[in-house]
């Protein structure tokens, strides 16, 4: 391969004077876009299934398994610095804390990257521009292992560059570290061990191969066992959880997903137009010329790409499961206006240069503009409302039932650990199952005393949307609950009611209907 692939890999250029500034530039990107993913994230643990899952694991010291644990572990010792005894709020906003800091690290890295490869200009080119992506942004409110997945890819292209640049076995240890912090964000972090052992064999006439690739290795494993430690111990377990995360990827409560393989190509528009334009021809160009190319550039270029691939073998192929993918070819779309500009510079075409600045400005003020929303979305609660319009208008008498979406404080659901965390309940009765229908027809609802029934986009529009039919076997069971929002929508009275915003866990689509009195359906 290094035959075959630009070998050019300089010592690093920097005096110890630029060497600072790339730092300082990191360390500065990093505060400021840890501040800036750190707020509004105080609303209530319960509003994601997830989130709740995961704050018990931390309470409780237990370990599901369904992803690697750097976030848990991250937490936990986050937990145990503070020295403080913390409630599932307190937890879970750790737990978002970490997050942050993860997402935060991403935007310092590539930051550091970018300074790496076009100086100064560079560095803070590439790191006000990431730090304006949308998609990082929202998932750095969560405690999910989304951006701790991301923090781990961003490193390991760090290192894959550091590494190709000056081989020694220091840099071929962080190169395994950082491997193994992306394989410990989730499982399918472990692709970027792909990545990192091409490196390793192709600079293997400058660093010994053997001596690589041990280094390498005692470096990878030695983090992944320390932060995955009680997986190591429990390994069975481990593997149970993986394989039940596995299962539950396309298909759940006896719904069939039917997905193209290639859907994934259409969170390629998450990105900004004007990235993407220079994403495509920094993919187009480094293919075409890839002889000329370092194989760091060729990598990292081509792993948006790869990653797609991967995930046309799932369901789920957009939103957050896109995000290595998406935030990626941001990264090369900025570094391909990066390279045009130089390229305009060393030979004075200025209008060029012009038109570079004036397109990464547009693409600047355009992903400031999306993520300004989302920034608003974090500012409005659909539940809260919800729960403040019940309480000036509901009877303290009423019962009410709903879909689990809507995360209206109720009575334990079936089979739920008694020991949960607990969230102030309402002086109304509310029952829950995962799809209010499931609590019987609108007859027995209303033979019961419910009078109210509060349901959530997330769940009963899977019932009429293309592509989603019932699982073989679960056909009576789909159509019933089909028939019963069916129903609702038409006899009852919707007293409430709040589309999907921005952001969907704090905006979500929910209704309320009063079925007290029974209305005749429009013909």
């Amino acid at each position: 391969m290094e035959n075959r692939v630009s070998t050019v890999s300089p010592s690093d250029p920097f005096s110890r004077t630029q060497s600072l500034q790339q730092w300082l530039i990191a360390l500065a990107i990093l505060v400021v876009a840890f501040v800036v993913c750190t707020r509004h994230n105080d609303f209530p643990f319960s509003y994601h299934p997830d989130e709740l899952t995961k704050v018990e694991q931390v309470r409780d010291g237990t370990r599901n398994f369904h992803h690697p644990l750097l976030l848990l572990t991250a937490t936990n010792w986050l937990t145990r610095f503070t020295r403080e005894d913390f409630d599932c709020q307190g937890i879970v906003e750790l737990g978002r804390v970490c997050s942050a800091f993860f997402a935060a690290t991403v935007v310092a890295t590539f930051s550091w990257l970018g300074f790496y490869r076009f100086g100064l200009r560079g560095g803070i080119t590439v790191g006000v521009l990431m730090l304006l992506q949308r998609r990082p942004y929202e998932l750095a409110h969560f405690m999910k292992e989304d951006c701790a997945l991301l923090g781990g890819i961003a490193l390991t292209f760090a290192a894959i560059d550091a590494f190709w640049r000056r081989p020694n076995i220091p840099r071929a240890s962080l190169l395994g570290a950082a491997a193994a912090l992306a394989t410990s964000g989730k499982y399918v972090g472990i692709v970027m061990l792909l990545p990192a052992l091409a490196v390793l064999i192709a600079r293997r006439k400058s660093f010994a191969l053997w001596r690589g690739l041990g280094v390498f290795a005692c470096a990878l494993f030695g983090v992944v066992v320390a932060v995955n430690l009680p997986a190591v111990i429990a390994f069975p377990s481990m593997l149970n959880g993986l394989r039940g995360e596995i299962e539950q990827l396309n298909s759940h409560s006896g719904i069939e997903f039917h997905f193209s393989s290639f859907g994934w190509v259409r969170s390629f528009l998450e990105v900004s137009p004007v990235l993407l334009i220079f994403f495509a021809a920094h993919l187009i160009l480094s293919f075409r010329s890839w002889r000329s190319r370092s194989l760091p550039d060729l990598l990292l270029v081509g792993f948006p790409i790869g990653f797609g691939l991967l995930l046309s073998f799932s369901s789920k192929q957009g939103g957050r499961y896109a995000l290595p993918m998406t935030v990626v070819a941001a990264l090369a779309g900025v570094i391909g206006a990066l390279e045009l500009w130089r390229y305009a510079r060393a030979h004075r075409i200025r209008w060029a240069q012009r038109a570079v600045v004036i397109a990464l400005v547009c693409s600047g003020l355009y992903d400031l503009g999306r993520t300004a929303l989302f920034d608003q979305g974090f500012k409005r609660d659909h539940r809260r409302e919800l729960v403040e319009w019940i309480g000036r208008n509901v009877a303290a008498d009423a019962i009410i039932v709903e879909d689990d979406r809507v995360r209206i404080p109720a009575e334990p659901l079936a089979g739920e650990p008694t020991d949960s965390c607990e969230l102030p309940r309402l002086a109304q009765k509310v029952r829950v199952a995962l799809f209010a229908a499931d609590l019987g027809s609108l007859e027995e609802l209303r033979a019961a005393g419910v009078t109210y029934v509060a349901v959530a986009e997330g769940r009963y529009d899977v019932f009429f949307e293309e592509g989603r039919t019932a699982m073989r076997g679960k056909e009576e069971l789909f159509e019933r609950r089909q028939n019963f929002y069916r129903r609702l929508f038409a006899e009852g009275r919707l007293v409430w009611s709040r589309k999907t915003g921005q952001v969907g866990t704090l905006n979500p689509g929910l209704r309320l209907y009063d079925i007290s009195q029974p209305t005749a359906p429009s013909s």
